[in-house]
């Protein structure tokens, strides 16, 4: 799984739900939110696998104090 290109560290898989902890990505503007493409690759066991892309499916907000 991948947010904006950056791989994400899996934490648990169910047969509906994926959790993981999302990879760092600096905002180019601390005070806009950046929204990015969420990737999910699917290993089946089979030579192929079989990936879906959720376009503009994850916005990261700025940490800093003051932030709106």
């Amino acid at each position: 799984m991948t947010f904006g290109g950056a791989q994400a560290t899996v934490l648990t898989v169910t047969d509906d739900a994926i959790t993981v902890r999302t990879p760092v990505h600096p905002l180019a503007n601390p005070l806009n939110s950046e929204t990015v493409d969420v990737a999910v690759t699917v290993n089946a066991g089979l030579p192929i696998q079989q990936a879906v892309t959720f376009a503009n499916s994850y916005t990261y907000r700025s940490s800093a104090v003051g932030s709106p």
